[in-house]
């Protein structure tokens, strides 16, 4: 890989970074980039952890990345459960319960993105209540992401 490196400028996002506690790990996985003869290699890392936003960020401190407005986020989680193209015509019990459902989202896109794709699955709304109305939601965090740049 490295070879293939050697020569190129490259962007590489790590999406969603749970656990990068040891930083021998971190540095193992960045030696390929620093080899590089190319400035300007890039790497987003996203993560819903400080610690290891803190950990990886080489660029100043970290971004937060606030949560999706209510209404952008309605928009984003139809768009999973009836598709982008689709009519929503005749479904409108279907998106008032989901804009109750988006709700509690807590302005997730990755939230909307999961639930959104099993409700697809399932248009009945017995089912769709039911999911609206679990105590699930009570055991979320609503901890935003952060974002952070690493320069090579």
């Amino acid at each position: 890989m490295v070879k293939r490196l050697k020569n190129k400028r490259v962007l590489v996002v790590l999406d969603d970074i749970w656990d990068c506690n040891n930083e021998d790990e971190w540095e193992r996985l960045l030696a390929p980039f620093k080899m590089s003869q190319v400035l300007g290699n890039i790497i987003v890392v996203t993560t819903r952890f400080p610690a290891q936003a803190d950990m990886v960020s080489t660029v100043g401190p970290p971004i937060n990345l606030e949560a999706l407005d209510h209404e952008t986020l309605k928009d984003l989680f139809l768009d999973f459960v009836f598709g982008v193209d689709q009519s929503r015509e005749n479904k409108t019990p279907f998106i008032e319960t989901g804009d109750k459902i988006v709700s509690k989202l807590k302005g997730s896109p990755l939230a909307a993105k999961t639930v959104g794709r099993i409700l697809r699955n399932q248009l009945d709304l017995a089912h769709w209540n039911k999911v609206l109305e679990s105590k699930e939601w009570e055991q979320k965090d609503g901890t935003n992401y952060a974002c952070t740049k690493v320069e090579l």
